[in-house]
């Protein structure tokens, strides 16, 4: 019987993105035994392991230049200043402060006049922000003094050392899309304790087991979907004719928050990606985006408008249109059906194609979610209706809302990748967009006609063997030829990965001996199943090789 262990390198034919993730044998049992202490088990070893519960910051007399109105009608985070110990990314972060500890006080001192709240101010104590009121004692460009009490986000990690070893690594505890704590090279990350803020004690909702070290990429029975669906926009990439893409989009596509947009916005990274993947390719990138608003508005705006939706999207005359619209999410599917339909039409009379986008996970509630656990499927009306739509209209679909689901499989709380504890997707969040954006698109940019049978024979049989032998060796070592991999796998597979690879496939032994079962000619590449032998371990390993004898895929089954 073979089973899957988790991918070593994920670079199949349908991948257009690489995870180099450590080596996943198997998935640690986390069990609370008290309100902080968890039992793990793992590989035959176990632990008792004490959470450190969160503890409250306490802020004495911070100073606010002046408080605004109170506005009730307006969001929580935005009815009045803003507290800044629970101030996320534009935002603040819910939940976060001790409701009952908040005072205000005319100067820094404990001696100072205290105002009241209700007559002299109000404030939102579920997002930490206040403002004054019209007849309150708090004058318009007065100084206030606020003193309170709040939690902070916290990411924590059971790791397994490199002496075997099971231990609790403590996260930093921050306003916002806290980071897991750092391990180093050897160990292994094997779950992640979620503290989302004033946490009492321990639930199930709170542990992370790692069962998934990456995405599971789809492998490629057929051609990929951009032949079929993209075939103007795949043919000007392989011949290097102009091509101009349009990021359509809300304050997600704008990404003007997120630190070097040029870079990390899901449209460079996945432009970036292209680029890698098609080398002829001349790709002009034109992003037109509105924070805060969606596709109704865009169709609401007059001519002449910032945004108006004929001049600003169809003017641009793309050749490839990618739309993202978290903020169509209140959309029902005959909603999208009949909104959606008039953006096709439009984009088919201009000659554009168009790629749909859906949605990441945005703050549970929002989605009708009281947990982050056990979330593959998304619950939005608008995410069912896209993939109808998609289907019925054979529009090219990229569904990231896949992606965010099962993050939590690879011990990621998905609210940990937004900035702004609500919206918006930090630069790990954007990659999981260009990551099913480059799904897509082929894994050689060659057109699948121009294989020429003698290159398919080249990188049959024992050659290919002998590249996975170099390549493995590579690994192990820590150190691996760049000259055996394709020039896409080359830019991604880096120094530091190849040595967290290495690491956690030396714990299986040295290759001992490997067998050719089969090779099947792909196009410009072939598909080879070899038979390894790691130490005592055998593993199935499948490998594509491309023409000209470079590798574009190595993954793992154990035997």
């Amino acid at each position: 019987m073979i089973r899957s262990i988790g991918p070593i390198l994920i670079v199949c034919l349908a991948v257009t993105s690489m995870h180099v993730p450590a080596l996943v044998k198997q998935t640690a049992d986390l069990k609370i035994t008290d309100d902080w202490t968890i039992q793990i088990t793992f590989g035959g070893k176990s632990a008792s392991l004490h959470v450190e519960p969160p503890a409250d910051t306490v802020v004495t007399g911070e100073k606010h230049d002046s408080l605004p109105l109170f506005n009730p009608n307006a969001g929580g985070w935005v009815k009045g200043a803003q507290l800044r110990g629970v101030r996320a990314q534009e935002t603040t972060t819910p939940g976060l402060l001790d409701a009952g500890s908040l005072v205000f006080r005319a100067g820094p001192d404990v001696g100072a006049e205290t105002f009241v709240k209700g007559r002299d101010y109000e404030a939102d104590q579920v997002w930490g922000t206040m403002g004054r009121l019209p007849n309150g004692a708090i004058k318009e460009g007065q100084p206030v003094y606020a003193s309170y009490r709040h939690g902070l986000l916290r990411l924590d990690s059971v790791v397994l050392t490199r002496d075997g070893r099971i231990e609790l690594r403590k996260g930093a505890a921050r306003a916002s899309a806290p980071l897991p704590p750092e391990i180093a090279q050897g160990e292994r990350r094997l779950a992640n304790i979620w503290l989302p803020g004033r946490v009492n004690k321990l639930s199930p909702d709170n542990l992370f087991p790692i069962s998934e070290s990456a995405y599971p990429e789809p492998r490629q029975a057929g051609p990929a979907a951009a032949e079929k669906l993209l075939p103007k926009t795949l043919a000007k990439l392989r011949s290097g004719e102009p091509l101009r893409i349009l990021a359509w989009g809300d304050s997600v596509t704008d990404g003007g928050y997120v630190p070097d947009p040029s870079r990390n916005r899901w449209q460079e990274q996945f432009v970036q990606r292209l680029h890698e993947r098609f080398p002829k390719a001349k790709i002009e990138l034109i992003t037109e985006a509105w924070g805060g608003r969606n596709t109704a508005t865009y169709l609401a705006e007059p001519p002449g408008s910032e945004h108006n939706y004929r001049e600003k999207a169809l003017g641009a005359k793309p050749d490839l249109v990618v739309s993202e619209f978290v903020n169509d999410a209140g959309l029902n599917p005959e909603q999208v059906e009949d909104r959606y339909a008039r953006f096709l039409a439009d984009f088919q009379a201009i000659g554009a194609e168009w790629i749909i986008l859906t949605p990441h996970y945005v703050r549970p509630d929002w989605m009708n979610l009281n947990r982050e656990r056990d979330i593959d499927d998304d619950p939005r009306p608008y995410v069912a209706g896209l993939r109808q739509f998609a289907t019925k209209h054979n529009v090219a679909l990229a569904d990231a809302a896949r992606r965010y689901g099962r993050l939590w499989r690879q011990g990621i709380p998905y609210t940990t990748l937004l900035l702004n504890s609500i919206n918006h997707p930090d630069a790990r969040g954007m990659k999981l967009f260009a990551d099913a954006l480059i799904e897509l698109f082929p894994v050689s940019g060659a057109a699948r006609s121009e294989a020429q049978p003698s290159q398919a024979k080249s990188i049959r049989g024992e050659a290919s063997v002998e590249i996975t032998r170099k390549a493995l060796q590579g690994i192990l070592a820590g150190k691996l030829d760049a000259a055996l991999l394709t020039p896409a796998l080359r830019g991604r597979l880096t120094s530091a990965k190849v040595k967290s690879l290495g690491a956690s496939l030396r714990e299986f032994g040295p290759v001992k001996s490997m067998k050719l079962i089969s090779a099947k000619e792909t196009g410009t590449s072939a598909t080879n199943i070899i038979r390894v032998l790691f130490g005592d371990t055998a593993f199935i390993v499948t490998t594509v090789v491309t023409g000209d004898n470079k590798l574009d895929d190595l993954q793992f089954l154990e035997e």
